[in-house]
């Protein structure tokens, strides 16, 4: 889970003189993968610690975990294809969001490339070609949201 608050420039100065005026957050769907791999394994996680944190965890906190965070036989086949050895530096200004000049990882340099994402099945994204369909989501309530 991340928490992706994507706030312009704009928006974000009227926090210059008192800072509770400022919206928080900043973009993070798109970072968050490399930014936590490479955390990751800086601390000595391996592969099979991240998707656990990053999927399967987070499934069951959000009360997904019947459908969601699991390659097993009748979940949503909804996983993410990593290159582990691609080294780069984060852009700003290659992010896909309105908030670029507000991005605070700017520079920072990481390991481990998206390079593909499925979403129950069926391929959404390719690194170097981009979306490769139209989004498709649904809102799946949790306990989370319903009070429970």
């Amino acid at each position: 889970v991340t928490d992706h608050a994507p706030h312009t420039k704009d928006e974000k100065e009227a926090g210059r003189t008192v800072i509770w005026n400022a919206p928080s957050g900043t973009p993070g769907v798109e970072t968050r993968l490399p930014i936590v791999f490479t955390m990751a394994q800086a601390w000595g996680l391996n592969y099979t610690d991240i998707a656990r944190l990053c999927s399967r965890s987070v499934a069951k906190i959000f009360g997904l975990g019947s459908r969601k965070g699991s390659l097993l036989v009748g979940f949503d086949a909804d996983v993410v294809l990593v290159d582990p050895h691609a080294e780069y530096a984060l852009k700003a200004s290659e992010l896909h969001t309105k908030a670029w000049e507000t991005f605070l990882f700017d520079g920072m340099k990481v390991r481990g490339r998206v390079m593909f994402t499925i979403v129950r099945g069926r391929v959404v994204y390719q690194y170097g070609v981009g979306f490769t369909s139209k989004p498709a989501g649904s809102f799946i309530p949790g306990p989370m949201f319903m009070g429970g």
